[in-house]
């Protein structure tokens, strides 16, 4: 008998991140950020400490007037953690992921946003 395939959390956190900047409506931007993000998380943004609302808030201000939105990824550096059990569907561990979100407007100028975020 052969045990569970795990996602790699690689692909788990890109497959996240892309949903949060390709979200479209509110709800689905609520629903992408709340499975991405646990409640008592960690945020740091620049060195500075963050809470989960306010970087709720710095999402949303760089969605803002989003007509539609592109995420490419660089670089994805993985380490994976010792845990696993059967209970488990994603690999443990720790990511770095390097990516770029490109945000189409409502208006005529494009914007984008260059990223790395580290998960554990």
């Amino acid at each position: 008998m052969s045990g569970p395939i795990l996602q790699p959390i690689s692909s788990w956190a890109e497959s996240r991140i892309s949903e949060i900047y390709t979200s479209t409506t509110a709800a689905d931007f609520d629903t992408a950020f709340n499975n991405f993000l646990a409640e008592n998380a960690q945020i740091t943004v620049n060195g500075k400490n963050i809470s989960r609302d306010e970087y709720k808030k710095l999402l949303l201000q760089q969605k803002a007037d989003e007509r539609n939105a592109n995420v490419r990824f660089q670089d994805t550096v993985t380490v994976p953690g010792d845990k696993c059990d059967l209970f488990m569907i994603i690999q443990s561990g720790s990511v770095g992921v390097f990516f770029t979100a490109t945000i189409s407007t409502h208006t005529i100028i494009p914007g984008a946003v260059s990223a790395s975020l580290n998960v554990q």
